[in-house]
């Protein structure tokens, strides 16, 4: 065999793996829109459940609403689009934040073995006078509070949180129908509600983190 063929084998060899390449990547490109956020931080398998869901379900309205402004025809439409886009990648990164830290509280609150703590309040004697005694029951009393608000916080702040990504969803949905119009009525509405979400998400972790950081956990 001549150099030139030696040659033209190895020139055809490195075309086809680079096509196999390409084509790969494409196909990767592709399913990362279906399956990555823009925050590449974001990673819903590293909170537990009822949080890995909420992530899930935040993801992908982000992942179908990147679609469709991908898809959409260049214009003012798209432009519109893709402004919208930011706040919804904003409203992802909310929604990832609440959920790291109701996992964090979670784990805070099963470390405080409530159960323990109500059983040895539930011992001391109604009345008694100690002041060994009572600074004890106050203590204790301390932290089952504090179990039961923390709770209770994390309760409502997951409720709230399954109908604002809800309300994300829904908007990633009317994006995909206005991308099929041809003037842009609709999209300011669409852009209120979308800065409505990112506004309540907000708040709502920065209450949550305010709750984290009050010192409300007493030893016991």
């Amino acid at each position: 065999m001549g150099i030139d063929a030696i040659v033209l084998i190895v020139l055809l060899t490195v075309g086809a793996v680079l096509a196999v390449t390409i084509a790969l990547a494409v196909r990767n490109q592709r399913i990362g829109i279906t399956r990555r956020s823009h925050d590449a931080a974001i990673d819903p398998f590293r909170v537990g459940e009822p949080w890995r869901r909420l992530v899930q379900g935040a993801v992908r309205a982000e992942s179908r609403y990147r679609q469709t402004v991908a898809s959409t025809p260049p214009g003012p439409m798209r432009e519109r689009l893709t402004e919208i886009g930011t706040n919804i990648d904003d409203a992802v990164s909310e929604c990832w934040r609440i959920a790291q830290r109701g996992y964090d509280l979670r784990h805070a609150l099963d470390a405080m073995d409530i159960a323990r703590t109500r059983q040895q309040l539930a011992a001391i004697p109604a009345g008694a006078t100690d002041p060994d005694i009572v600074q004890r029951a106050a203590a204790l009393t301390a932290r089952v509070n504090a179990y039961d608000r923390i709770a209770a916080t994390t309760e409502q702040t997951e409720q709230d949180l399954r109908l604002l990504v809800a309300r994300l969803e829904e908007t990633s949905a009317r994006g995909a129908e206005l991308s099929l119009t041809a003037g842009t009525t609709g999209v300011d509405a669409l852009d209120q509600e979308v800065n409505g979400v990112v506004d309540e998400l907000e708040s709502l972790r920065l209450a949550f983190d305010e709750l984290d950081a009050r010192p409300e956990l007493p030893p016991g």
